[in-house]
């Protein structure tokens, strides 16, 4: 059953012809900044439905009959305060007005238009956010459950460690038990008299002779490429936002009980929402801070100090030392190709 807007646009058919939707008039009285009135008209323009059509949809929270992107563009030209007490004050032919200011009253005609709109736009996009969002946090937790039960980094990660310790020998770092995540790329930038020849050459070349089966380490974390475009306070951010969402169609819920027997089914449809998103935010919420938590552990895993360093940095590390190492490996076989050996 759709909404009854009889009572809302007695006057106004739902056509392109109606005021200010179609024709534009060069008698029309302005009573908006033209800049203001420019940008709301060429939005219209681009809607292209007339408004009275548009709310009728989103007041029952359809959101396969309008557009997303319709709907927000009325948010960007909807009236201020300012603009809306402006007509108010105007006494004249009102059908004689522009077509920003036509529109303008048409909205006046709503309570709370703009938070009308914003509940639905965010009510017709909640299920895509929270589906994204739960995906991007099973990557990380993935990516992260990876790299912790990864032997095979492990046992590389005990390689380079032992190769330091030789090359240092004698020093005071000569007898380190572990070293810092950033250097890992040190490995590519420390030359032997060779200038071709790096440290994680001679890296790959050790695994290759000695443990073959830790070449592929990489195939232990296929989340990690994934993970490593993702960044936990961006969604921390995501989580909030959607938060807030909901609880401004809460308000205007609550607000919406003195609107009138019009808006009867828009409060049920409110209602719906509210009952199954509400369900639904208190585990993503959980679910958020468990995947946040682990991220912090991997950082700590790594002896790294979580002031200073970050889970995307850590991701960060371990991506671009694959992409070395695979590198440096090919170079060594297509050195042992042409028959160089170092």
């Amino acid at each position: 059953m759709s909404i009854d807007f009889a009572q809302l646009f007695s006057k106004e058919r739902s056509s392109r012809a109606q005021p200010g939707y179609g024709r534009l008039n060069p008698e029309a009285i302005r009573l908006v900044h033209p800049d203001r009135a420019t940008d709301c008209e060429t939005m219209l323009r681009k809607i292209r439905e007339p408004l009275p059509d548009i709310i009728n949809v989103i007041l029952a929270l359809d959101s396969s009959a309008v557009i997303v992107d319709q709907v927000d563009a009325l948010i960007k030209i909807c009236p201020t305060k300012d603009e809306m007490e402006l007509l108010k004050s105007y006494t004249g032919n009102k059908r004689m007005l522009g077509q920003c200011e036509q529109f303008f009253l048409l909205c006046a005609k709503i309570p709370r238009i703009m938070q009308k709109l914003r509940v639905f736009a965010f009510t017709t996009t909640f299920s895509n956010r929270v589906n994204n969002l739960r995906e991007t946090l099973n990557t990380i937790k993935d990516a992260t459950k990876e790299i912790r039960e990864s032997t095979k980094l492990v046992a590389i990660m005990h390689t380079i460690c032992t190769m330091g310790n030789i090359l240092n020998e004698g020093t005071d770092q000569g007898s380190a038990e572990g070293f810092k995540l950033h250097s890992l790329e040190k490995l590519g930038d420390t030359h032997a008299t060779n200038k071709q020849i790096t440290l994680l050459h001679c890296l790959c070349k050790v695994i290759a002779e000695q443990t073959p089966e830790l070449l592929d380490f990489d195939k232990d974390m296929i989340h990690l490429q994934a993970a490593s475009m993702m960044h936990i306070t961006s969604l921390r951010l995501d989580v909030l936002a959607i938060s807030k969402s909901y609880n401004e169609v809460q308000q205007e819920f609550h607000a919406s009980a003195n609107d009138g027997g019009v808006y009867a089914q828009f409060r049920e449809a409110m209602k719906r929402f509210l009952d199954s998103a509400g369900a639904q935010l208190p585990p993503l919420t959980s679910f958020f801070n468990e995947v946040a938590e682990d991220a912090d552990s991997l950082v700590q895993y790594f002896a790294e100090d979580s002031s200073r360093c970050t889970w995307e940095q850590v991701v960060s590390y371990l991506v671009r030392f694959i992409a070395m190492f695979k590198k440096a490996h090919n170079q060594n076989n297509q050195w042992a190709e042409g028959g160089s050996s170092y």
